[in-house]
């Protein structure tokens, strides 16, 4: 995607040198009808991030036992000195390194078979990667394993399916002339269907029609054979509807890069890395009864393999933790899981679960019946800094007791009941708080401890896949304790709901257009789906931002306290399709009439940074083909003097769509922005995500500032003279231009650290000394010095017997400002070149 920062330091740098509904009725704004099929593909980010990418660098070519034939080769160098070459922090990873444990989701963003093949003893360990939503790269021969191990095609599990040797072939090799694109797709940009690339030479194909078949709602296929349709030689699979992470087949054996994949590569790797609404992690250090897949130690025939892929499903990665509990291991999380662990935790464990809730940390504690060995007593010790416990002398729950609540919650929501069979009960003292009751016995706890959030629950079998987690409201709990859990930081809080259509893009919110705009940004948030918990929410708790997406049902009587919010310092990006009338005074918009199918919205304020930054909305008018059937799909302002109009639904000033009010605290958006999903601007991504992720950032994140150092006089020849700019980036740093008399040369990444340049050595003259920073978004900021440089005066000192005059002072001549300048730019032409190629080649 071009973005206009992109464009900005590449002309600096260049010139100078050439969730689910609560019932099952229709909503008052929806006529349930057929619908068309909506793409839900999730788009990759546009904030700037460096990637980190592990690289499969195995140096044994042997074939493992399931490869029943092919090649695996050892071209891992060429891809990994690529990749550093632009940007990206790679890692090589031998078949020990996996062993050991190294390969997980929240320390990789993408993993890459370089045309290699996991050894057998690595297998499950390449597949617990996978599983918790890392997203893999494979070249050629890579696709045996992912193709064996179900990774394609579920059902095909154990056959390797290898052309001209296994009795169901769906892949093989074949020399390729030239390729076509398949369809347009966030993993090759810079491709249009039309295109024609050149290949010449033998590489993997595969059967589309096959693949296809077997996901139909997630197969791309990205490049095809050129005269033979149903053959492909790159695909991509999102998976968003089943299990695991992303997936990528590519071309090429890496022992050279062609041209033309390059670019593809890249992509490739932006559109896998996930951007998770939170990071999870689940302990498998402490003899835990209940696994998660068949391969994990202390495995039972029941496990957790459901609830992993429905948070996988659900934009969070999962991890399992195999060595000790300590903050090193913590820190990359935002919950951790303890499912009935049934090994004593270490005095330093349980120091180092403390200090990580009380930083920002959910914590998941899962027992069972107390008659089950030591679990209750072990999961006691570890909750000892806290107020809840499991009952160890008394209570057993039985089979089918059903739980239920009187004190709502946030984790309440879409809920009524929950189902356990066999467990304990909890006490709770202090500031704890029961969540679920049975029969006047409490089945679950939550409690806040420092910045954390705590949930014990007394049941295993409420988690596992045939015994707990499809009774009742099980699954729909379970998905709000991960929500509720991995927000106990979140400073946004978001309403988001949906029509009952599984088409529609926010069935599951947290798929949803605006759930992947704050994923991209990297913010953690709180959703809710019901204007009830909703509202609890923005009382319960402390917000920055309320993001309100409202589609379907009606909000009115709530709407007013977003004035108090707002009142209170709070910002707004508000959406909805019934207006409260002094919700809209207050924003500074009154309504005119509302618009029954998606209008086109003409952007009168096309260069606003809501429509650039930091995704660049390529078209000057935003429009859809996509109709969602609601009753009301627009509404249509006048503005106050208290709202600016960017947005309306003619080209000329006519009719408001989009506004900024309230003083700038909040936005304000006509259309239902859900409907407005298609990629009218051809930019590979949803442009209402777009819209969302500009909005937010424009609203959340202060611009960058740069202090003004003292200007710098200095007489010739003198030392030690330097200019230190002190900028702040709240949206995070990311790079910096320096440049003298307007002419850059030095530019490079930036940490958010002081910014420090020697002027020493300068000629008489007077000089521009400017800087500018640029945070993730793309926002920038500058400042320039004036250094004022004297002619040098020889210092005379008179002496107390006859002789010559001695001169004393700073040795040396004087340097010509003109030269300094020529050679600072020649030193900068490398970093110049650095950040260009980042820019064009890596940038995400």
């Amino acid at each position: 995607m071009a973005r206009l920062k992109h464009v900005l330091v590449l002309t600096i740098l260049i010139l100078p040198m050439f969730a689910l509904a609560p019932s099952l009725v229709a909503g008052p704004n929806e006529v349930l009808t057929n619908r068309a099929p909506v793409d839900s593909a999730l788009p990759a980010q546009f904030v700037e991030q460096t990637l980190r990418v592990a690289v499969y660098a195995e140096g044994n070519t042997t074939l493992p036992l399931y490869a029943s034939g092919g090649v695996s080769t050892a071209h891992h160098v060429i891809l990994i000195q690529l990749l550093e070459s632009n940007g990206y922090a790679v890692t090589a990873l031998s078949t020990q390194d996996i062993l050991d444990r190294k390969l997980m989701a929240a320390s990789f963003d993408v993993f890459i078979l370089p045309n290699n093949l996991p050894k057998d003893e690595i297998v499950t360990h390449v597949m617990d990667y996978w599983l918790a939503g890392g997203g893999i790269l494979s070249f050629d021969s890579g696709l045996g394993y992912l193709y064996y191990h179900g990774m394609i095609v579920p059902a095909d599990t154990g056959d390797y399916a290898l052309v001209g040797v296994d009795s169901g072939p769906h892949w093989g090799f074949d020399y390729i002339t030239n390729i076509t694109i398949g369809e347009r797709h966030s993993t090759a940009k810079s491709y249009q269907q039309s295109d024609i690339i050149s290949v010449d030479e033998n590489t993997t194909i595969h059967d589309k029609s096959y693949f296809n078949g077997a996901n139909p709602t997630d197969f791309v296929p990205l490049f095809i054979e050129m005269g033979s349709i149903s053959t492909t030689v790159g695909f991509a699979l999102d998976n968003t509807a089943r299990q695991g992470g992303r997936i990528v087949q590519l071309p090429g054996n890496c022992s050279y890069i062609p041209a033309w994949e390059t670019s593809v590569i890249f992509d490739s790797i932006d559109w896998l890395a996930p951007r998770p609404k939170g990071r999870i992690l689940v302990d498998f250090t402490h003899d835990n009864w209940i696994p998660i897949d068949a391969w994990d130690p202390y495995n039972e025939a029941y496990a957790m393999n459901q609830w992993r892929n429905g948070l996988v499903n659900r934009s969070y990665t999962v991890d399992k933790l195999h060595t000790s509990l300590t903050l090193d291991n913590l820190e990359s999380y935002d919950m951790l899981v303890l499912p009935m662990s049934n090994a004593n935790f270490s005095s330093q464990e349980v120091q180092a679960v403390q200090t990580w809730v009380a930083n920002g940390g959910g914590l998941f504690v899962i027992g069972d019946d107390p008659g089950l060995g030591t679990i209750a007593a072990y999961s006691n010790y570890l909750l000892s800094p806290y107020d809840i416990t499991f009952n160890l002398t008394s209570g057993l729950g039985p089979y089918g007791a059903v739980g239920t609540y009187t004190v709502d919650h946030p984790i309440h929501e879409g809920t009524s009941e929950t189902e356990y069979g066999g467990f304990s009960y909890i006490n709770v003292t202090g500031d704890a708080y029961p969540l679920w009751m049975y029969v006047g016995n409490i089945a679950a706890a939550g409690q806040e401890y420092g910045e954390g959030r705590i949930i014990v629950s007394s049941d295993g079998n409420l988690c596992t896949d045939t015994l707990g987690i499809i009774e009742r409201d099980n699954f729909q709990y379970l998905m709000n304790v991960a929500n509720w859990l991995t927000a106990a930081r979140a400073r946004i809080l978001v309403y988001a709901d949906s029509t009952l259509s599984a088409t529609h893009p926010n069935f599951v919110p947290l798929n949803g257009p605006v759930a992947q705009a704050l994923n991209d940004l990297g913010e953690s948030f709180y959703m809710t789906s019901d204007i009830v918990y909703f509202n609890m929410s923005l009382f319960r708790d402390d917000y920055d931002m309320v993001v309100f997406d409202n589609n379907n049902w009606f909000t009115n009587i709530y709407q007013h306290h977003l004035i108090d919010f707002v009142e209170e310092g709070g910002k707004v990006v508000f959406n909805t399709w019934a207006l409260d009338a002094a919700t809209g005074d207050y924003f500074g918009v009154d309504l005119v009439n509302g618009i029954h199918s998606p209008p086109a919205v003409y952007l009168w304020e096309s260069g606003h940074p809501i429509f650039n930054l930091p995704a660049t909305y390529g078209e000057t008018i935003l429009n859809t083909t996509k109709d969602l059937i609601f009753g009301t799909d627009a509404l249509n302002f006048t503005t106050y003097t208290n709202a600016t109009p960017l947005a309306g639904y003619a080209a000329a000033p006519s009719g408001v769509a989009i506004a900024i009010g309230a003083g700038g605290n909040v936005i304000v958006n006509g259309p239902l922005l859900i409907s407005y999903f298609d990629d009218i601007d051809d930019s590979t991504y949803p442009d209402n995500v777009e819209l969302w992720i500009n909005q937010i950032a424009f609203l959340y994140y202060d611009r960058p500032t740069i202090n003004h150092p003292d200007d710098v006089t200095y007489m010739e020849t003198e030392t030690g003279n330097d200019i230190t700019w002190t900028p702040t980036a709240d949206a995070g740093p990311w790079e910096y231009v320096f440049s003298v008399n307007g002419t850059p040369v030095q530019g490079g990444s930036w940490t958010g650290a002081p910014l420090t340049f020697s002027v020493d050595g300068v000629n008489a003259s007077i000089t521009e000394y400017e800087l500018t920073v640029f945070d993730k978004l793309g926002f920038g900021a500058s400042d320039l010095v004036i250094l004022d440089v004297t002619e040098f005066v020889p210092t005379t000192t008179p002496t107390t017997t006859p002789g010559p005059t001695t001169t004393t002072g700073p040795g040396g001549p004087p340097l010509d400002p003109t030269l300094v300048i020529i050679i600072g730019v020649a030193g900068a032409g490398v970093v110049i070149i650095l950040v260009v190629v980042m820019q064009l080649k890596k940038k995400k």
